[in-house]
């Protein structure tokens, strides 16, 4: 059977009777082992019991989990919980607190299944269905979705059971949905499982035929679910899946879908941009299916249709995505992809204007003050927890980007300094930075203990010890980054715990869970420090100076007092020193503006933003909101000689309005420079540059890369 006569609840793009690739182990043989591998964390000891006084249930070894458990002893998953959700206190005050505190143990479920220990017979299966189970068993374990216990022993010999009573030649032959329907009557008939087993069992088969469907996908494109990892694009944790089968239009699915796809491929749009365009067409598609009279065909799209649709939108969210759909038409019909669609102006200018809000949100100054003091300090968050934490304070990357960080992002340099770089899924470019050398000195231990733990299968510089599989016998191990949800509901948790949870300074709430928080806090505290725009731009990693404008917020005395230093060593275009507050503003966002975007190569313009000026294209000395500083005398001593070189031609060569036009503006240079050579040799003799020129010879390297 081709793709293109796949069965029709499958889709294109899936051919039931694709070759299957299955890696030999223990599913290979008819009767299927399912052994619990040894190094499966938490895994019950029926010989060590619990260390509560009292409590005869079987412990789960911890000891090499927390520093705090003698070897060879732990707590049982009853009191292992609750020593979690306190926080992991003291064990010994844990351990007097529970004396008193008896666990309600639930019934036990009537299972004659060893939990170290069982069998799954796929020696009944047909042969094409007995390669589909072991291949669902085999990747799913090999790729860390499954993990070998009792539990999943148990879920196989009832999928077995009811495959092998069907006597079906292919799993695919049948809809999941039809499945799920048999497989419940299974459990609840033959086995006589409770209902929460059965949901159990059934979720275990979603899992497998999900697996089975991917094995089988020949065009990862042509289908209705786009999956990050077979389309070969890389995605956030969170957004791994697209979901075309909303957008119930065909010719716009399919027109979309073409159009995304080349943009993926040609990294014109991103993964999260493309789930946006779905979600907006979907939206769309619901609002056409809606209306009644014959289906809407593309030549019929009108301003008429779409400003029709735009009464139905509430959200500014949902009118954002629309006017992104008006302009997908635009592109569309222009890649002759729907050529269909009429040549019309379907939003005039202004019109559903996406207005987006950026408002940077960094912890307020104690609540940074108890973070560094408790919390990367606290025995409540493991050693990897804390250098995440870390990570995130003085490093600034997104926290997707450091959960995920791979473990040879490390860089230590020829001198000692220590750097981290590594790959930007959001704007899909490298980042690189330097970090503190106590931080650095903690990576590199914790690169150490990584690659000791899990041998050569160390991708990760922070695993997660629960989701990841140490090496054994010198059989290399897997490492699996921790979840984000987790993540954030520990910390957060971890804040709770501490008390920090309102900030004394502006009495608003404080979770912990918000961890892009600190990214915002860190580049707030460097351009309070006097870092420029462009610098912090170039440590965060951003690709636009746009992004790191919404993350810069100046406080008031910052900008006050580089602005006073500023003006005390200005003048005017003819030399005279400025006034103090004759001209300029103090307001945080006009002041930055002006730093920003007015910066000239020898200089910078006191011009209002909301005032026209003739001169900006090409900046002249005459103007009368010019100023500048000593700063700038290198690039002023080098306008002289250009001028100089244009008056001795135009002498020499009888270009007598040559000569007009820059013998004035060569005599104001040389005044100009004057002024200044004094002014700097005034301040030659002992003091530095001010915080404020040093902020402006910033510029002036800025402007005079963008110049060259």
């Amino acid at each position: 059977m081709t793709a293109g006569s796949a069965a029709a609840h499958l889709g294109t793009g899936v051919d039931p009777a694709a070759r299957l690739e299955v890696p030999k182990g223990p599913w290979s043989a008819d009767r299927y082992e399912v052994v619990q591998s040894a190094s499966w964390m938490r895994k019950r000891h029926p010989d060590v019991p619990c260390m509560v006084a009292g409590c005869k249930e079987s412990s789960l070894v911890l000891s090499s989990r927390s520093a705090q458990f003698p070897a060879g002893t732990g707590l049982c998953k009853g009191h292992s919980t609750r020593w979690t959700r306190s926080g992991r206190i003291a064990l010994g005050e844990f351990l007097l607190s529970q004396r008193d505190r008896p666990l309600r143990l639930k019934t036990p479920v009537n299972l004659t299944i060893s939990p170290d220990h069982a069998a799954v017979e796929l020696g009944g299966l047909r042969l094409r269905v007995a390669e589909e189970v072991r291949f669902a068993i085999a990747t799913s374990i090999n790729s860390r979705q499954w993990t070998a216990t009792a539990e999943l022993a148990f879920h196989l010999r009832c999928i077995v059971g009811m495959l092998t009573s069907s006597q079906v030649d292919s799993i695919l032959d049948e809809s999941v949905e039809r499945w799920i329907i048999r497989l419940g009557t299974h459990c609840r008939d033959v086995i006589d499982l409770s209902d929460s087993r059965s949901r159990g069992v059934c979720g275990r088969f979603r899992s497998l035929y999900e697996v089975l469907v991917d094995g089988c996908t020949v065009d990862p494109w042509l289908r209705d679910e786009w999956k990050a990892d077979l389309c070969n694009v890389a995605a956030a944790l969170h957004r791994k899946s697209i979901h075309w089968e909303k957008v119930t239009v065909p010719w716009l699915r399919d027109g979309l879908k073409q159009y995304a796809r080349i943009s993926l491929s040609t990294k014109k749009a991103g993964w999260s941009t493309v789930n946006d365009w779905c979600k907006a067409a979907g939206k769309f598609s619901t609002f056409l299916d809606g209306r009644r009279g014959p289906p809407i065909e593309p030549s019929q799209i009108s301003r008429q249709l779409i400003i029709e649709y735009f009464g139905t939108l509430s959200s500014d969210n949902a009118r954002s995505r629309a006017r992104v759909l008006v302009d997908l038409f635009y592109r569309m019909r222009e890649n002759e992809i729907l050529p269909e669609l009429p040549d019309v102006l379907l939003l005039l200018r202004g019109e559903a204007v996406a207005r987006k809000t950026r408002s940077p949100r960094p912890y307020p100054p104690d609540v940074i003050q108890r973070i560094d003091s408790e919390v990367l300090n606290s025995t409540l968050l493991t050693e990897t927890e804390r250098r995440i934490v870390k990570l995130l304070r003085f490093g600034g990357p997104r926290p997707s980007e450091a959960l995920r960080l791979p473990i040879d992002s490390l860089r230590v340099t020829a001198d000692g300094k220590y750097w981290i770089e590594y790959y930007q899924t959001k704007v899909d470019e490298y980042r690189r930075f330097p970090i503190i050398s106590s931080l650095g000195l903690e990576l590199v231990e914790q690169q150490e203990s990584v690659r000791r733990k899990y041998g050569s299968g160390a991708a990760h510089m922070f695993p997660s010890e629960r989701r990841s599989i140490p090496e054994v016998d010198g059989v290399g191990g897997t490492t699996v980054p921790f979840s984000y949800s987790g993540f954030h509901k520990r910390v957060r948790r971890v804040f709770a715990l501490l008390g920090i949870d309102r900030s004394d300074t502006t009495g608003e709430l404080i979770t912990g869970g918000e961890l892009h928080r600190f990214r915002h806090t860190l580049a707030t505290e460097m351009i309070n420090d006097g870092w420029s725009l462009y610098e912090v731009q170039k440590f965060l990693g951003h690709v636009s100076s746009t992004m790191t404008q919404a993350y810069a917020e100046l406080h008031d005395e910052t900008l006050d007092r580089l602005y006073r230093e500023l003006m005390e060593s200005a003048v005017d275009g003819e030399g005279k020193p400025i006034l103090d507050g004759v001209h300029f503003d103090t307001g945080v966002e006009r002041m930055r503006e002006k730093l920003a975007k007015a910066a000239l190569p020898n200089g910078f313009c006191d011009l209002p933003e909301n005032k026209p000026c003739d001169f900006r294209p090409n900046p002249c000395l005459a103007c009368s909101f010019f100023r500048t500083t000593p700063v700038f005398l290198d690039t002023h001593r080098r306008h002289r000689d250009e001028l100089k070189v244009l008056v001795d031609d135009g002498k020499r060569q009888g270009y007598e309005r040559i000569v007009e036009i820059n013998k004035p503006m060569l005599t104001r240079v040389e005044q100009l420079i004057a002024t200044l050579e004094e002014a700097e040799a005034a301040t030659a003799s002992g003091n530095e540059l001010t915080e404020g020129d040093q902020g402006l010879a910033l510029l002036a390297k800025e402007a005079d890369r963008k110049i060259s």
